[in-house]
């Protein structure tokens, strides 16, 4: 059923009210308290932001007749917002201590954990002042981290006072868990260029073969190309130069003589 087809009755928690399941998926029918009362109730759990609210939603410990979502039930019949259904009116950021006065004041506390400070934020004397989530109300505003909040991670140590056992006992920790954060992350990235390295190798290597490989395919597929195409023809000869004619043999001529009479004697011409 959509939201916008609920009742008014249904929305107000008067009588008989529908509200959204757990999940917030589908529209279930029940008996929802008046607002007054339900306010009265939820206030006795101590929650400390909307965020401990849906925490404690879905753990399954809310009574079938306080709604999940008190901002829809009863939105026509007295809700304002969460710090008021909650009981910890005033504790907009705006009206929160400046982040290092608060600061000051928790480490008073002399907490030296986040366990301590959830059971010490859950038993009411926390004021209304001090945020119950500081790390995000005060996220642009100088948070550092839940050990600096508290002060057993700083170097004043908790509640400022810097020649504590406690303080110097979680420095050496802190200062332990770090070196040993940069050892780690030292050997993963020795191990990541370790492994650039050998990446970098077996691709030449992988590079080289199918060089290798695509060179033999190609030189046997131009092979297999010259067999199948047909011889070229051979080129023409120059031309030759001409013969000469043939020779052709005579007989010798008859040699004629004649004998000639000359003043001297007798003498023999050829003719």
């Amino acid at each position: 059923m959509p939201r916008a087809a609920v009742s008014k009755q249904g929305r107000t928690g008067k009588g008989k009210g529908g509200g959204w399941n757990r999940g917030g998926t589908s529209w279930n029918k029940g008996d929802y308290l008046l607002f007054a009362k339900a306010r009265v109730i939820v206030r006795k759990l101590k929650l400390g932001s909307h965020r401990e609210w849906q925490q404690y939603c879905i753990t399954g410990g809310r009574p079938s007749n306080i709604p999940g979502k008190p901002n829809e039930t009863y939105r026509d019949d007295g809700w304002i917002s969460y710090p008021d259904w909650l009981g910890y009116k005033g504790q907009a950021r705006g009206r929160m201590m400046p982040f290092a006065e608060a600061r000051a004041f928790v480490r008073k506390l002399k907490l030296t954990s986040q366990k301590g400070w959830k059971a010490w934020r859950k038993s009411g004397k926390r004021p209304n002042n001090i945020p119950g989530n500081p790390g995000q109300t005060y996220m642009h505003d100088g948070w550092i981290s839940c050990a600096d909040w508290l002060g057993y991670g700083s170097e004043g140590g908790v509640g400022g006072s810097g020649s504590s056992s406690s303080s110097s006992s979680s420095k050496s920790a802190l200062k332990a868990q770090a070196e040993k954060k940069d050892k780690a992350l030292k050997a993963r990235e020795a191990a990541r260029k370790e492994a650039r390295k050998g990446a970098k190798k077996t691709a030449k290597a992988t590079a080289k073969a199918t060089a290798k490989t695509t060179a033999k395919v190609a030189e046997k597929k131009t092979q297999k190309k010259r067999k199948r195409q047909p011889a070229a023809p051979k080129p023409d000869a120059p031309p030759s130069k001409p013969r000469p004619p043939p020779r052709v043999r005579t007989a010798p001529a008859q040699v004629q003589k004649a004998e000639v009479q000359g003043p001297v004697g007798v003498v023999q011409c050829t003719l």
